[in-house]
C-alpha cells in the first residue's frame, strides 16, 4: 500500500514550490489580518462617534456646544407649550387656549379673568382687558402668572388695544366723554401716564402696531360710513390715508390687524349694525392701500403667526354664544372648533401642550427625523465595513524558480 506521505514528498521533490512562496503567503495572511483589525477598529470608532452624535441630537440636543447653541428663549412659565395656540377669555373661568391643529383641544392658561388682546413677539407677555363695574383695566399677564397694571380708564366704548412687538408699549383707543370722537393713546407697558399719539386733530380707533413695531395702522374718521384706513410711524409722525372712506367697504369696520410679513392688513366690516354671522365680511389689503381683496365671512378675524390661516368667530353673548372657525386665507380647509373663541394668536412656532395632549416638550418632527438619519448612517457604515472585510489584496508577483 502506497503511503500518502511518500506521494506528497515525491510531488514536492518533482515540482518544488517557488522560492520564498511560503514566506510570502505567511506575510500576506498576516497583512490581511492586520488590515482587517485596523479597518474594523476604524469603522467601529466612526460608528460609535456618529451614533453618539446622532442619538444625542435626537434625544436631547447634547451634541451642541455652548458656542453653537442658540440663545434660549425666555422662560415661558404658564405659557409653556402654547406656541401657535389661540388664547381667549371665558368668564368667570379665566383664560383658555385652543390648539388650532386639533379641534376641541383646549387647556386653561390662568384662572385670572380677562379678554386676551395681544402678545409680545417672544410670547412671554399677554395683554388682557378686564372690565370692572365702573371702569376697565388694561394689564400685562406675565409668564410667571403675575399681572402688571398698565392703565385704568372709563371710556364708554373701547375699540381694541395693541402691544408693541418688544412688549414695552401699549396702544389703545378711548372714546371722548361726549362720544363724538375716538383718540389714540400710548402708555408704557409697565404703567404710567398715557399720552395722545398722532396729529393734534387726529381721530382714530383700532390702532395696531406693525409686526416690526415701526408703524401703526388705524381707522380714521367719524365712524359709520365715514372711515378711512390710515398708517403712521410708531412715534405718531407721517400720518397718511392709504384707503379713503369712499373706497372702504362699509358701513362699519373693525378688528384691524397686520399679516406677519407686514405687507398686508386684515379687517372686518359689518352691515346695518349687525355684527354676527354672514353679515360680517373679512378683507385683506396691501399696506399701501392697493389690492383690496374680499375674503370669507366671520366676526373678529385674526391672522395666524405664519400668515396662512385666519381665525374668526364669536366671543360672547353679544354674538349669540362662543364659536371658533379657522380656515386658510383662500377660504379652503375650514375647521370648526367647539368650546373655543377667537383671540390673540401666540406668535411662537406651533408646539403641542404637554398638559393637554403631548408627551413631548419638543415639536414632533425633530426627533423622528434625527432617529431616521442616525439609522441610515449606521446602515451605510455597516455596508462599508462589510465591503472592507470582503476586499482581497492581490498577491505580489513571484517568478517560478523551476524551469
Amino acid at each position: 500500500m502506497i503511503d500518502e506521505r511518500d506521494l506528497y514528498q515525491g510531488a514536492i521533490d518533482k515540482f518544488p514550490p517557488p522560492e520564498r512562496s511560503f514566506e510570502l503567503l505567511g506575510r500576506r495572511r498576516e497583512r490581511k489580518q492586520r488590515n482587517k483589525r485596523i479597518s474594523a477598529g476604524v469603522v467601529a470608532l466612526v460608528i460609535v462617534a456618529l451614533s453618539a452624535a446622532g442619538f444625542m441630537k435626537a434625544f436631547g440636543g447634547l451634541g451642541e456646544t455652548p458656542a453653537t447653541r442658540p440663545t434660549p428663549p425666555p422662560d415661558q412659565g404658564i405659557f409653556t407649550g402654547l406656541g401657535g395656540w389661540i388664547v381667549y377669555g371665558l368668564p368667570p373661568d379665566g383664560i383658555w387656549a385652543a390648539d388650532p391643529q386639533r379641534p376641541g383641544t383646549v387647556v386653561r392658561v390662568s384662572t385670572t379673568s380677562g379678554e386676551p388682546l395681544a402678545w409680545s413677539r417672544d410670547g412671554s407677555k399677554l395683554l388682557i382687558l378686564r372690565h370692572e363695574t365702573k371702569r376697565s383695566d388694561l394689564l400685562i399677564l406675565n409668564a410667571d402668572g403675575t399681572e402688571t397694571l398698565v392703565v385704568t380708564f372709563t371710556c364708554p366704548i373701547f375699540p381694541g388695544a395693541s402691544l408693541s412687538p418688544d412688549g414695552t408699549k401699549v396702544l389703545y383707543t378711548c372714546e371722548t366723554s361726549n362720544g363724538s370722537n375716538y383718540r389714540l393713546y400710548v402708555v408704557d407697558a409697565s404703567g404710567g401716564p398715557p399720552r395722545r399719539i398722532g396729529p393734534r386733530d387726529l381721530t382714530g380707533q383700532d390702532g395696531v402696531f406693525s409686526p416690526d413695531g415701526s408703524k401703526i395702522a388705524y381707522f380714521s374718521g367719524g365712524g359709520d360710513y365715514n372711515n378711512a384706513l390710515s398708517v403712521m410711524d410708531a412715534d405718531g409722525s407721517n400720518s397718511h390715508v392709504v384707503l379713503r372712506a369712499g373706497m372702504m367697504p362699509g358701513p362699519t369696520v373693525g378688528n384691524l390687524g397686520w399679516f406677519p410679513d407686514g405687507r398686508r392688513l386684515l379687517f372686518g366690516r359689518t352691515c346695518c349694525g349687525r355684527v354676527g354671522g354672514p353679515n360680517w365680511k373679512m378683507y385683506a389689503v396691501n399696506a399701501d392701500g392697493s389690492g383690496l381683496t374680499p375674503l370669507g365671512h366671520g366676526p373678529n378675524p385674526m391672522v395666524s403667526p405664519d400668515g396662512s390661516r385666519i381665525a374668526s368667530g364669536s366671543t360672547g353673548s353679544d354674538f349669540g354664544g362662543m364659536s371658533l372657525t379657522i380656515e386658510n386665507v383662500d377660504g379652503t380647509h375650514v375647521q370648526h372648533f367647539p368650546y373655543a373663541a377667537p383671540g390673540a394668536w401666540d406668535p411662537l412656532p406651533y408646539e403641542p401642550n404637554s398638559e393637554a395632549h403631548s408627551t413631548s416638550s419638543s415639536p414632533g418632527a425633530t426627533r423622528p427625523d434625527m432617529l431616521t438619519y442616525s439609522i441610515a448612517a449606521l446602515l451605510a457604515l455597516g455596508v462599508a465595513a462589510f465591503w472592507l472585510r470582503r476586499r482581497r489584496t492581490p498577491l505580489p508577483e513571484v517568478k517560478d524558480a523551476v524551469e
